[in-house]
């Protein structure tokens, strides 16, 4: 059956076609558009409509529909208030309630562990770097302040590529 094929490619070309742009942009721009967001949440909302209503869910790739609100609302519920703080920016807690969307709160929940755990790692050399270069006495070359920042959003997509690249294994 060709149709759970491309099912299946088509949501993959969905999560790594976004994934791949939030990533240069949180990296180069420390910024996720509202609009990349947007187009990816309704990316993703469209595929499931479009599986749910032809073929019926589950089917392919993703979570049924209550897995996906829940992971969709729980990732709302949890990191919206961790927002209100200015722990973390307000792209990457609708980054992951669109995760929690694609995915389903199982799957989502292990890519925003995963991401965050890398995000951590980036925070730690982050916190390091400053004593290496009073230790050794040289600067970073183009290290600027706000290039210290950590950008969550392109290490929860890289997370996303990487639960794409475990699926298919």
């Amino acid at each position: 059956m060709l149709m759970p094929v491309l099912i299946k490619l088509s949501f993959i070309f969905i999560l790594l076609f976004f994934s791949a742009q939030i990533i240069y942009s949180d990296l180069k721009l420390r910024k996720i558009p509202n609009a990349l967001l947007v187009f990816y949440g309704l990316a993703v909302l469209l595929h499931k409509v479009f599986v749910s209503v032809s073929y019926g869910l589950p089917w392919g790739w993703g979570a049924g529909w209550g897995d996906s609100l829940i992971g969709f609302a729980a990732a709302l519920i949890v990191f919206y208030p961790i927002w209100l703080l200015r722990l973390m920016g307000a792209a990457d807690v609708k980054l992951m309630a669109v995760l929690g969307l694609a995915l389903g709160w199982k799957e989502a929940g292990m890519v925003v562990l995963f991401g965050t755990v890398l995000a951590g790692l980036h925070a730690l050399v982050l916190v390091l770097i400053p004593s290496l270069e009073r230790k050794y006495g040289f600067a970073l070359p183009g290290t600027r302040v706000k290039a210290r920042s950590v950008p969550l959003g392109a290490w929860l997509s890289l997370a996303t590529m990487g639960w794409v690249w475990m699926q298919n294994q």
